[in-house]
């Protein structure tokens, strides 16, 4: 059954919208006054998750929902709930220091409790790792990325505590610096180094599709309901916590692209998001108007998942994103 508000598509007996709190079956629901729900409850009353105390009307989304950074023309990003999730599990950050530059994406794990929670505190420990570190001369790249993914989990684990359960989060992170990029990842988020009209996927899922049992199994591993079950993650329950990592020396112009798998499920072969970016990357796009329009690209797919791109244009220029 599909809102009329605001177009998510719900189960057949779901009494409230999963997306606004609309009751089902309002065909032209009423909109709410500068102090009143529609229902007559002061908006003063509405909790913290944005609804109505009266009638279960979502009146207020959460920031979280939609979230932009632009730091540079060229370095910016963008993550949104997407049109089936109720909430945003998906966090992003970006570090800038003189020349060097950091970004991290984290997917909270929709299976695990408080996965909003796990890839928000992820995020910022990361990104408080990277705002240090990127401001130290002597930095080393896969060190820091290392240390990162440290305190990430370390603050995922603090959460662990708190609730008794285990919250997890997918992790991938790159430093630019010196014109080389080092990438670190857990899970399933991707890193794609785009040049023209062609992309080179630079990480590989941690994934059951990738794992030694799925090449025992052999060509329909593919069609395996276990095929994208992660056999990495950043949590308490995580088999293991030593990221992956890459390394490539930058000797052309170029892109680089972090993103959740909210969007490369639309794209998912490197070529297909070679293509997207393409189609949609004219002469005068920012990172910024790009990583909305991917974003825009798989709401119009179905927007399934959240969805997060976070754009680093090389070389960086603080002016036009083609020098201007």
């Amino acid at each position: 059954m599909q809102c009329s508000r605001c177009e998510t598509t719900n189960p057949e007996d779901n009494l409230f919208c999963e997306g606004c709190g609309t009751r089902m079956g309002d065909s032209a629901p009423a909109a709410a006054t500068a102090d009143l729900c529609v229902c007559g409850v002061p908006l003063s009353e509405m909790d913290a998750d944005g609804f109505c105390s009266g009638c279960g009307r979502r009146l207020k989304r959460p920031p979280e929902d939609h979230i932009e950074i632009e730091l540079l023309p060229g370095f910016a990003g963008v993550s949104d709930r997407g049109l089936r999730h109720s909430r945003n599990e998906d966090r992003f950050a970006l570090v800038r220091s003189g020349n060097s530059y950091a970004l991290i994406v984290c997917d909270g794990v929709s299976m695990s409790p408080d996965a909003d929670q796990a890839s928000s505190a992820a995020v910022q420990s990361a990104a408080e790792v990277f705002t240090k570190g990127l401001a130290e001369a002597d930095f080393v790249a896969v060190d820091l990325l290392r240390e990162s993914v440290r305190q990430a989990a370390q603050a995922v684990n603090r959460l662990a505590k708190q609730t008794s359960e285990s919250p997890s989060t997918t992790l991938v992170a790159a430093i630019f610096n010196d014109n080389r990029l080092t990438v670190g990842w857990l899970g399933d988020s991707r890193a794609y180094w785009l040049v023209g009209p062609d992309a080179t996927q630079i990480t590989h899922d941690h994934s059951w599709l990738n794992s030694p049992a799925a090449r025992e199994a052999g060509v329909d591993a593919a069609k395996s309901a276990n095929a994208h079950a992660l056999m990495r993650w950043v949590g308490a329950d995580a088999p293991d916590l030593e990221p992956e990592i890459a390394q490539h020396n930058l000797t052309a112009e170029g892109m680089l692209l972090l993103c959740s798998d909210g969007l490369w499920n639309y794209a998912p072969g490197a070529q297909d998001i070679a293509a997207l970016v393409t189609r949609l990357n004219t002469p005068v796009a920012s990172a910024l108007t790009l990583s909305r329009d991917l974003i825009e690209f798989a709401r119009s797919q179905g927007g399934h998942d959240n969805i997060t791109a976070a754009i680093l244009r090389y070389p960086v220029s603080e002016g036009h994103p083609n020098g201007g």
